[in-house]
């Protein structure tokens, strides 16, 4: 597991990382991107991708309920 805490929010993870930090695949970021299906932001440089991680720690944010304030169905 990587430690976010070890980096400051403007620091960069590459795919590889970041889908280690998500529990996923780099494959599944790799759908993530071309398809917008979630909202977690990426850098492209040439053809290398990296996550700042801030923007992780804010993706992990909005996926993140709360029972208690949900609403009633």
């Amino acid at each position: 597991m990587i430690d976010l805490t070890a980096y400051p929010p403007h620091g960069l993870l590459r795919a590889k990382d970041a889908a280690t930090v998500l529990d996923t695949t780099e494959g599944t970021l790799a759908v993530w991107r071309c398809t917008g299906r979630h909202p977690l932001k990426f850098i492209r440089m040439g053809r290398n991708v990296r996550y700042r991680v801030g923007d992780i720690l804010e993706y992990i944010e909005t996926c993140t309920s709360d029972p208690a304030n949900r609403e009633a169905a």
